[in-house]
């Protein structure tokens, strides 16, 4: 039986270096996922933030000018941000992410929004104010939803 033993033992020992080799192949390439992840996320991230201060300036502009035809544009962007936000993980309903885009969507396109009558407003307006708010919560939001997902990598 101790020489069964020793021949099984041994006959596992010889396989003991592919067996590291594997594992640590694994474990390299596992690395490099979550690597490229993150950076992919880190892009998504950064990306959708440029594209919330674009459309808070759209905003500013749009609420400045009675005469401005930029609410189509507003909206679309609001469209096309959301899609990439969709993106993320975490994104769905009820997560903070989800209500900090409803919140900056609703004081975007608020109050006069694509009223006929509307009147062109101060930036310092409550309704501008408000918009900047919603703008850095959703930055906010964004930043502490990659370090939360990143923060051991």
């Amino acid at each position: 039986m101790n020489v069964l033993t020793a021949i099984s033992m041994a006959e596992w020992v010889s396989y003991a270096p592919l067996l590291l080799t594997i594992v640590g192949w694994w474990f390299v390439n596992y690395k490099n996922d979550q690597r490229e992840a993150r950076k992919e996320y880190r892009s998504l991230v950064d990306a959708s933030k440029k594209t919330v201060l674009e459309i808070s300036t759209q905003v500013r502009k749009y609420y400045q000018d009675a005469n401005s035809n930029l609410a189509p544009e507003i909206k679309w962007a609001l469209d096309a941000l959301e899609i990439d936000l969709l993106r993320i993980p975490d994104y769905k309903r009820g997560d903070y992410l989800l209500i900090s885009y409803v919140n900056f969507t609703d004081a975007c396109t608020g109050g006069e929004f694509e009223q006929s009558t509307r009147q062109p407003i101060d930036v310092n307006s409550l309704q501008i104010q408000n918009v900047i708010q919603t703008r850095n919560a959703l930055l906010d939001s964004l930043e502490k939803w990659f370090s939360n997902k990143y923060k051991n990598i």
